[in-house]
């Protein structure tokens, strides 16, 4: 039994190396794609609120600065100034700002978005069903008011903030077609998964081959006989091999060969001894079951140099045939 399982240690170790690889590279990919949806996500926004702004009579301040750290808007109701933490981008601190006031004059439409979302996961090869979320004071705001999908997706981006106070904020979600996903592995992980996968197969296909055209060695201490070229044994997995043929036995008339081939300086071997040697206390009557075994053996034996003889009354005695003296040499 050990033998066999340490024959299957490379196999399992090749099998689980390449389950490995597969979840390291799907994980990679995930990982990957979650992150260019995060990318475009955040494009989107900087484009529909250039789209939004158009709109709307406002007027930010610096925005030729490299860095600033207050911003101000003019609307017809006179002049409000907007303080950072610390310095930031211009471009990003007026988009900030005017997204603040923006959210209550124009605010983000959530499919608006979700188509331009749909347009640059495309222009990325990513698949999918796609919603965005839209998260003001006390509400959410869903794309195709579907407020469901977005809690069993397979992806879900942060919410990111539009504005400087934090009012407003959007998040998207994804169901992803998986199969593209595969296939976008790259090319290193494909070639080590291929040759992972072939070298497991013809592992496997040796190991089958040579457990149905290879025989094993007969271990020197179970029934063998040296001084017959063409003997028989059996082997550490309990199956009769004639002439290298494995012969179809059953369990038990191996056992009954066993006392048999181990009995052979005796006279014989009692009926009584089988049956206690082999079914023990669990039948009262086996006799027609032993001559049934007995018979079977024979026919196991038809083509080897054994063969029993039924001393009758008393038992059985496996014994050596007698060579044919008329057989013609080559």
């Amino acid at each position: 039994m050990k033998k066999k399982i340490n024959r299957y240690i490379p196999l399992v170790i090749c099998i689980t190396a390449e389950i490995v690889m597969i979840m390291h590279s799907f994980n990679s990919t995930l990982q990957k794609t979650n992150g260019e949806i995060n990318g475009v996500l955040k494009e989107v926004i900087v484009d529909d609120y250039h789209t939004r702004s158009g709109k709307l009579p406002l007027v930010s301040s610096q925005k030729g600065k490299n860095k600033v750290k207050q911003t101000y808007i003019k609307t017809a109701t006179g002049k409000t100034i907007y303080t950072f933490k610390d310095s930031v981008d211009s471009e990003a601190a007026c988009r900030l700002t005017e997204e603040y006031v923006m959210g209550r004059l124009n605010p983000l439409i959530p499919d608006n978005v979700n188509k331009k979302l749909q347009e640059g996961m495309k222009r990325h090869s990513i698949d999918g069903k796609t919603g965005i979320v839209y998260r003001s004071p006390n509400t959410y705001t869903y794309s195709n008011k579907d407020s469901l999908s977005y809690h069993s997706a397979s992806y879900q981006t942060p919410f990111y903030a539009l504005d400087i106070a934090k009012t407003y904020h959007v998040s998207a979600w994804i169901d992803y077609d998986w199969l593209p996903l595969l296939i976008k592995q790259t090319p290193f992980y494909n070639f080590l998964l291929i040759i992972l996968l072939a070298g497991a197969i013809v592992f496997l296909l040796i190991t089958l081959i040579k457990k149905q055209y290879c025989f094993p060695k007969a271990p020197s201490s179970v029934m063998i006989n040296d001084s017959i070229p063409d003997g028989w044994y059996v082997s550490p997995d309990k199956k009769l091999y004639i002439n290298k043929t494995p012969c179809q036995i059953q369990p038990r008339s191996l056992q009954i060969l066993q006392l048999l081939y181990d009995g052979q300086d005796k006279e014989y071997i009692s009926r009584k001894e089988i049956k206690e040697k082999v079914w023990g206390n669990e039948a009262a009557d086996v006799n027609s079951r032993i001559d049934t075994h007995i018979k079977h053996i024979r026919e196991a034996l038809r083509n080897s140099p054994y063969d029993i003889v039924t001393v009758r009354g008393k038992g059985f005695k496996l014994f050596l045939k007698p060579i044919d003296s008329k057989a013609t040499q080559p």
